[in-house]
């Protein structure tokens, strides 16, 4: 919902802000590139909701062309790793992994195409894609280094031309995410449009978590091994030293893991999750499919097979999927735009235009998935939750104070407890968010479970 909501306001020329009501003229915590794609396709559609569908489906189809094309894989073969549960998953959201994919496609195959061809226009193809991966994730920019990695590896097989000139745009596409984190830092004060605190969890944690993800996440490889397997024959060596495609995939591949990794280690963001792996995995199953293509031999008579047996995949994962929503409809029902929207006219439709809400709730309110909180649903509220680091009474109370909407105060500040059924159940929240102790005991002597509470001493912010 960010990335349509920033979308929207992109296409309005209201920049790159969620809440322009509020006074936020520059939103940096996600990257620009993929709500400029569905802004892109709104001038077709009309909304940025069937605009980022639309957007979805072409990346895609893109993404499985590209490679396809550039190994000289067959397409059905190709299709089989992204058309994968976890692929049409990844698809049918709104987030950005899609735009992340098609850019490293697209930089990807330019790259193997111009090592073969020496053709300087694909150049442009290259340097689109790396500047779209470091435009739609932040890890895309510190993934150049990727690049940079499989340009060595390339050193010794591809013309000196040809290497220096690769170079050459991988150098400028570097500048130009530079440029960018220069403007966020200016424009936020952040590289990334806000402060990274510490990753909390242990060492030993991260990487058994990280490990068992990985494994987890390499099964995605085995539906395209297995039309492979049942369409060809088998034997004959291949040295993937000498295959510059191969190069170029792990390379890229595997710097993605080891610099996701590191950050993660380093800074506190979301657990890892076979989606947050998939950008490194696919590269890798790709590596292992062109080995394995290369290497078994052809067997026209068994071609058929090929295409039955993608078949019964593919419809093996569209059923996998709906049985995963019919099982755990919460996705569709709680999520659903339409139905979300009146649970939050039912608890919060009836507050006065600029109100400011204050939750210690379960939801997180930087992101905005759980539409029955005014997160970014509607900009008539500002919805505040407790940060995940101490912050003293004094500063929440100050940046509270700062808060208006179309240049005005608040009419009202509301206390938000209808996610609480308990004082122990909201405790409970606050001993888990580490809050401090003086902003805690403000909050709690206003508790009343299950209702909105008027702030009494709020009226004193300056």
């Amino acid at each position: 919902f960010n990335y349509l909501t920033l979308a929207n306001h992109l296409s309005q020329g209201k920049g790159a802000t969620i809440r322009p009501e509020w006074g936020d003229h520059y939103w940096a915590v996600f990257p620009f590139g993929y709500p400029s794609i569905i802004m892109a396709f709104k001038w077709l559609t009309g909304d940025v909701y069937s605009a980022s569908k639309i957007a979805n489906g072409l990346m895609l189809l893109g993404t499985i062309l590209l490679y396809a094309r550039w190994l000289r894989l067959p397409v059905l073969v190709c299709s089989a790793l992204f058309l994968s549960l976890w692929g049409l998953e990844i698809a049918s959201f709104t987030w950005s992994e899609n735009a992340f994919f098609f850019a490293h496609a697209l930089a990807l195959s330019c790259l193997g195409l111009y090592f073969e061809t020496g053709k300087k226009s694909i150049l442009l193809g290259f340097f689109a894609g790396l500047v779209l991966a470091a435009t739609t994730r932040y890890i895309g920019g510190f993934l150049l280094a990727g690049y940079g990695l499989a340009l060595l590896l390339c050193w010794f097989s591809v013309p000196r031309v040809r290497w220096f000139s690769a170079g050459f745009v991988l150098a400028l596409a570097g500048a130009v995410f530079a440029a960018y984190v220069l403007y966020n830092i200016q424009m936020t004060g952040y590289p990334t449009g806000m402060g990274r605190d510490r990753a909390p969890e242990t060492l030993p944690f991260l990487l058994t978590q990280f490990s068992g993800k990985m494994f987890q996440s390499l099964w995605v490889v085995l539906p395209p091994l297995l039309l492979l397997w049942f369409g060809r024959g088998r034997g004959g060596i291949i040295n993937w030293h000498a295959s510059t495609p191969i190069r170029l995939l792990l390379a890229v591949g595997i710097s993605y893991l080891v610099i996701l990794l590191a950050l993660r280690l380093n800074s506190r963001f979301e657990q890892f999750s076979g989606r947050m792996l998939s950008p490194g995995i696919l590269l890798i199953g790709l590596a292992l499919l062109k080995t394995a293509y290369d290497t078994w031999q052809a067997n026209p008579a068994r071609a058929t097979r090929i295409r039955a047996l993608w078949a019964l995949l593919f419809v093996m994962n569209v059923g996998l999927l709906y049985e995963d929503l019919r099982n755990d409809p919460f996705p569709v029902s709680y999520h659903s735009y339409q139905q979300g929207m009146e649970r939050y006219q039912e608890r919060y439709g009836k507050l006065a235009d600029g109100t400011v809400i204050i939750t210690g709730g379960y939801h997180n309110g930087t992101v905005s998935w759980n539409f029955v909180s005014p997160v970014q649903g509607d900009p008539r509220l500002f919805y505040v939750l407790y940060a995940n680091i101490p912050l003293p009474l004094q500063e929440y109370k100050d940046f509270l104070a700062t808060r208006r909407y179309l240049g005005k105060p608040p009419p009202a500040y509301v206390f938000d407890f209808t996610e609480f059924d308990t004082i122990q159940s909201f405790d409970a929240m606050i001993k888990k968010r580490n809050v401090d102790p003086a902003l805690a005991q403000w909050m709690r002597k206003n508790f009343k479970a299950k209702s909105l509470v008027p702030c009494r001493d709020c009226s004193s912010f300056k």
